[in-house]
Formats: structure tokens, C-alpha cells, sequence
């Protein structure tokens, strides 16, 4: 496999802790906290923003990453970032 100058960063798991915070969010409800679970939801819908952008932009993540470790050239960069732009 190629890449790993920034560590697959385009296939990682951003969110890694997503469920646990969902379930911070359920308990707190549960123990008659709705301040302080509806915080905590907002972590989570920003949780949800961030793995739809990742999914967004993996192409392009992917190919500077190609590119940063000597795989590919600028051009790649350029037409997945083209393709992003016209999606």
C-alpha cells in the first residue's frame, strides 16, 4: 500500500468515540439531566458533520496523501479536488 505520509488520515476513524458519547447523552437524559444531554448531543451531531465530511473529501485526502509520500503527482491532487468542486 502506498501513502502514510499523514498516517491513512482518509481512512481513520475521526469519530472513533462516537458511540460512547451518544451513550454519555442517554444517561444523562436518563438521570433527569436535559441541559446538559442536549450539550451533549450537540457534540454528537458535530460528530455525525465530521464523519459526512471525511466521506466528502476522502478522495482528496487520499491523493496529497499519495502525493506528500512520492506516489502521485500534483495532478491527481488536482482532479479529485476538480471532481469535489463540480459533486
Amino acid at each position: 500500500m502506498s501513502g502514510g505520509s499523514f498516517n491513512y488520515l482518509f481512512q481513520a476513524e475521526l469519530t472513533l468515540m462516537q458511540g460512547l458519547v451518544e451513550a454519555m447523552r442517554d444517561r444523562l437524559r436518563d438521570l433527569g439531566q436535559p441541559e446538559a444531554a442536549a450539550r451533549t448531543d450537540c457534540v454528537v451531531q458535530r460528530m455525525r458533520e465530521i464523519n459526512d465530511l471525511q466521506v466528502e473529501l476522502e478522495t482528496i485526502w487520499r491523493a496529497v496523501e499519495w502525493n506528500a509520500s512520492g506516489d502521485s503527482g500534483v495532478d491527481e491532487v488536482e482532479e479529485a479536488v476538480a471532481k469535489w468542486r463540480i459533486k
